[in-house]
């Protein structure tokens, strides 16, 4: 796929293919092979050279194979493949979770040691595991669809890395029942204040799924000290394992929200 830079705003891509069909009769190539490939490993090049490896550097914005699909599948046909085509289209999306599986390697093998874990949106830490992943197509999918069509993609993607991490935007929190059955499941990703999305997560479903299940919480909280201690309080269940990722508006009051959490734990 081509993307196009539009300067100020993120990249996007026009699907190539029309079909699931069409999509699956085309030369194979790695990700390493492509364009855009290219230009990511190219990117880590010069970031190890900038940082001469003293940073931690973590793994491209990680998309699932469903999100890879729905960009590469002109929508509509994309959609409807979930019907009139289910063998084709599970078939794509495990050939998007091998390719994915080489590329993620190929990243690997260029940062080497600086590598941190699960990824791209993620706390990420070198002794931390996984394989992070932007899953935002779970919000259009039935359970039924998800568990049939995209958790077997997810697994096989994730499973030579520790297992999958998933990140969604906006409002998931209707579907955080149907992802904590991912197999492996090592982390999940949320916005939990309005300004870290317009449309935040609820936190109740949150703590109902994950508390006592291993499973990481990652909660992105943009806001004030009040906001972020607010939610905190709310989300930290007994049993919960919780990172907290907060922005503040200056350093004083993030120093003074990095005190207030760590009262918390005492």
């Amino acid at each position: 796929a081509d993307y196009h830079w539009t300067e100020g705003q993120a990249p996007a891509v026009e699907a190539p293919f029309r079909s699931v069909d069409e999509a699956l009769e085309t030369e194979i190539r790695p990700v390493g092979e492509t364009d855009i490939g290219k230009h990511t490993l190219r990117m880590i090049e010069y970031f190890l050279d900038q940082t001469h490896g003293r940073l931690p550097i973590s793994l491209t914005d990680t998309q699932s194979p469903t999100n890879t699909a729905s960009f590469l599948v002109e929508t509509s046909n994309f959609y409807m493949a979930f019907y009139d085509n289910p063998d084709g289209l599970k078939k794509l999306l495990a050939l998007i979770a091998e390719l994915l599986i080489g590329f993620t390697r190929k990243q690997m093998e260029l940062i080497g040691d600086t590598l941190v874990y699960p990824g791209h949106g993620f706390a990420s830490s070198r002794s931390f595991s996984g394989l992070g992943m932007s899953d935002d197509v779970m919000i259009t999918l039935s359970a039924e669809q998800y568990r049939e069509f995209e958790m077997p993609a997810i697994q096989t993607a994730g499973e030579p890395f520790g297992g999958p991490a998933i990140h969604s935007c906006g409002n998931w929190s209707g579907r955080t029942e149907m992802v904590k059955k991912i197999a492996d499941l090592v982390m999940v990703d949320g916005a939990f204040s309005w300004e870290t999305d317009p449309n935040c997560n609820l936190i109740p479903p949150f703590t109902e799924s994950f508390a006592g299940t291993g499973v990481v919480l990652n909660a992105r909280i943009v806001g004030d000290t009040d906001v972020v201690i607010d939610k905190v309080k709310q989300l930290w269940a007994p049993n919960m394992k919780l990172i907290v990722v907060t922005y503040s508006k200056t350093p004083e009051e993030q120093a003074q929200t990095y005190l207030r959490l760590n009262q918390l734990r005492q």
